[in-house]
């Protein structure tokens, strides 16, 4: 399945293809998030068990709150890296269009003294050509990763489906 895509602001026209979400979430699983701190309690029968800590189960001891405010940095960093690397990966399977040579693009990176994107990094060039050539307005970018989503179908639900079906398969936990 296509679809066409037009950038309002640089009128540029891309073809998007579907990617399929099990290759997403198979990326995603690469980079996993990071475990809470835990807490131990003891079971009435003198046995202990171990729980995952919430904001909510958080008490104000010097162990707990610095291990949770630490779990969080962790956790924004990851889930910043996950991101990304989604965000470059859609990037570059789901729109079929390449990027024409740096000559042809609008900015003069020598003029302004900037780094110009190596055409050489295909992942780095592709992603600049969109972030910049492209859908520079921020408009127009969270439209084309709708578009991308919507193209392969990236529904929570279906994400949940899937996750479910590879919990299943695994007998233990996915992504």
């Amino acid at each position: 399945m296509s679809e066409k895509f037009v950038a309002k602001d640089s009128g540029i026209e891309l073809t998007l293809r579907a990617i399929p979400t099990r290759l997403v979430l198979e990326l995603l699983s690469q980079i996993p998030l990071p475990d809470p701190p835990t807490y131990t309690i003891e079971t009435a029968g003198g046995g202990t068990r171990t729980f995952p800590h919430d904001a909510a189960s958080i008490e104000e001891t010097p162990e707990d709150r610095p291990a949770w405010n630490e779990y969080l940095e962790r956790y924004e960093r990851v889930a910043t890296e996950r991101a990304v690397e989604s965000h470059k990966f859609m990037i570059m399977q789901g729109i079929v269009e390449n990027p024409p040579p740096l000559e042809e693009w609008s900015i003069n990176y020598a003029l302004w003294k900037l780094n110009p994107p190596d055409p050489e990094d295909k992942v780095s060039y592709k992603v600049r050509w969109i972030e910049e050539m492209v859908c520079a307005d921020p408009a127009d970018m969270r439209a084309l990763v709708i578009a991308l989503q919507g193209v392969a179908q990236m529904t929570e639900d279906n994400i949940m489906r899937l996750i479910t079906f590879f919990r299943s398969a695994r007998g233990g936990s996915a992504a």
